[in-house]
């Protein structure tokens, strides 16, 4: 057991802290989602730039459709026609020789006759006709080109919706809902991480508070909700442990699983702070007695400044916390007696489930 150390003591009373773990469940961890969002990002910009490549093909086929020929040319077409005519039968030359020259239309040539004024009435006659036609022609391509661009608009705009709304879905997963936790901060990720997986919750609604000092009883509350709320049969081991506190079956539970034990005076400090040599040995012990796992992996820790500062029950502890990549540092320090708090605990847990490839 430890020997007693008389720390600063963190108010308890509330059950919000542990009660009921966190109803939103994010498929995947932190960066899974943050890797999905930066995808469906890429998506979107694809797509809106596929939307406007549409846009530009309908709003320059709309530009086509509204143009019109200069005023008088389908009467002027109309009356040169009949002026041609005329003058093909008053020099009594064939109506086959006009017609020859509506074949010639597409490929610019015209017939030629001897007679100057009906030549340069054909001619006439051509251009306006090949203005007509293109005109025509261009009408009917932007109105395919139109209806084409419409339908893939109205699927790449259904594209776009489900892209927004699986974007707001990834983003909504990523957010904490605490003000006092901002995604720039030092423990945003382990924080997400610990909530989504509802082993721990805020203060309230809206604060964590990250620099709070972590408890003893909090802690086993932690851990009691990550072995799935055992029912356990109180017994008055510790004698400040009464049978009515929000944390009984907690430290019950923690003490029957061997994890977290009591003092050598026979109490359990329910409210007394962890220090940081504690935590990491609260975690060594959850590796054998709470996941059955082989915690007998060791790093030096000797280039440490402060290791000589380790007491002897938490070095080979602290040591497999470093072998596992679970311990955080403070400037560089283990600082194993100073307290630990809720940000530590955060940082720890989340570090412990990657490190031993536990789910929850």
């Amino acid at each position: 057991m430890y020997a007693k150390r008389v720390l600063p003591a963190m108010m308890c009373a509330v059950m919000l802290l542990f009660g009921g773990s966190n109803a939103v469940q994010a498929a995947g961890g932190i960066e899974s989602i943050r890797q999905d969002l930066v995808s469906k990002q890429a998506e979107l910009e694809e797509v809106e730039a596929q939307i406007a490549e549409q846009q530009a093909i309908i709003d320059e086929s709309q530009a086509v459709l509204d143009y019109r020929l200069p005023e008088g040319t389908t009467d002027r077409l109309t009356e040169l026609a009949r002026q041609i005519s005329a003058r093909l039968k008053e020099e009594g030359l064939t109506d086959v020789f006009f017609d020859s020259m509506h074949v010639g239309i597409t490929t610019m040539e015209i017939p030629v006759t001897e007679f100057e004024d009906i030549n340069a009435m054909m001619e006439e006659f051509r251009d306006k006709q090949h203005l007509w036609y293109t005109n025509l022609k261009n009408k009917m391509a932007a109105t395919n080109a139109q209806r084409e661009a419409t339908t893939a608009l109205e699927s790449l705009s259904e594209t776009k919706a489900a892209l927004e709304s699986e974007i707001a879905e990834l983003q909504a997963q990523l957010e904490l809902p605490f003000e006092d936790v901002t995604e720039d901060s030092w423990c945003y990720d382990v924080v997400w991480d610990v909530y989504q997986k509802g082993l721990m919750t805020g203060m309230n609604a809206t604060t964590f508070e990250p620099e709070t000092t972590l408890n003893r009883a909090f802690m086993a509350a932690v851990l009691y909700r990550r072995a799935g709320y055992p029912v356990m049969e109180y017994s008055d081991i510790f004698p400040d442990v009464p049978g009515n506190e929000w944390y009984t079956q907690c430290v019950m539970w923690a003490k029957d699983a061997g994890i977290i034990l009591g003092y050598d005076d026979g109490t359990f400090g329910p409210t007394d702070s962890l220090n940081r040599e504690q935590l990491c040995t609260i975690l060594w012990r959850c590796a054998s007695e709470m996941d059955g796992l082989d915690n007998s992996a060791q790093a030096s820790i000797a280039d440490y400044a402060d290791a000589e500062n380790i007491t002897d029950f938490a070095v080979e502890a602290i040591q497999w916390c470093e072998a596992m990549g679970i311990l955080n540092y403070r400037d560089g320090r283990i600082a194993a007696w100073e307290e630990a708090t809720r940000a530590d605990c955060a940082w720890m847990i989340s570090k412990y489930l990657e490190a031993t490839g536990q789910e929850r």
